[in-house]
């Protein structure tokens, strides 16, 4: 999904983009080696690149967790706090009306028992992007835009099981191609309004 972004959005803007473990695939452009869960590593890099007009995140790793162990929730903090630090640091570096786009997922509204502190951390994003809008959105000084996702056509599902791939399946009409989120990312950062949050999500949030 990184990549079909990078590759859209070069169209338009010169794109610098970040990774984690180095890749056979990863696109021509300005690249970063990172690790999100280090917030002095994403202070130094937005330092490095300087004023942006767009920074676009997708970094939670699908991690399943339990609801009844604490020590869960300490894998998935750090990610948090990373994204925590990415809204600090685009508040700092974006130029004025500049966006942050979240590609996050539908478990911000409905949760999600298989990786409940992946879903939880969705929803501080979610919450927090309201938080930012209300504050620096209404004054022009920058805009926050959370994509809620459903499940995407990406080398991630080969992670996880057959059985809970198909618990997906059976609830949406497809999955997502990321060009179709590419695409969409594009025309967002287009817009003169913004919106705070949209679903995207092949209608896996409504009733079977």
């Amino acid at each position: 999904m990184g990549s079909a972004i990078i590759k859209r959005l070069s169209s338009e803007y010169e794109v610098s983009y970040t990774y984690r473990t180095c890749r056979d695939y990863l696109p021509d452009g300005d690249q970063h080696r990172l690790d999100i869960t280090h917030t002095e590593e994403i202070a130094a890099l937005f330092e490095r690149i300087g004023p942006l007009d767009l920074v676009a995140t997708a970094s939670f790793p699908y991690i399943n967790t339990s609801l009844d162990s604490f020590d869960d929730y300490l894998m998935m903090e750090p990610y948090l706090r990373g994204y925590v630090a990415i809204f600090a640091q685009s508040k700092k570096h974006l130029k004025k009306r500049g966006l942050l786009v979240n590609l996050l997922g539908q478990s911000a509204d409905y949760g999600l028992p298989s990786a409940p502190h992946y879903g939880a951390s969705f929803a501080y994003l979610d919450n927090l992007a309201k938080s930012y809008n209300a504050r620096y959105g209404r004054t022009g000084e920058m805009n926050v835009f959370n994509l809620q996702l459903g499940p995407v056509e990406t080398s991630l599902w080969a992670g996880v099981s057959k059985d809970e791939r198909k618990y997906f399946e059976d609830r949406v009409s497809s999955f997502i191609e990321p060009t179709e989120v590419a695409e969409l990312v594009y025309n967002i950062a287009q817009m003169k309004v913004v919106p705070t949050k949209l679903v995207l999500d092949g209608y896996f949030s409504l009733p079977i």
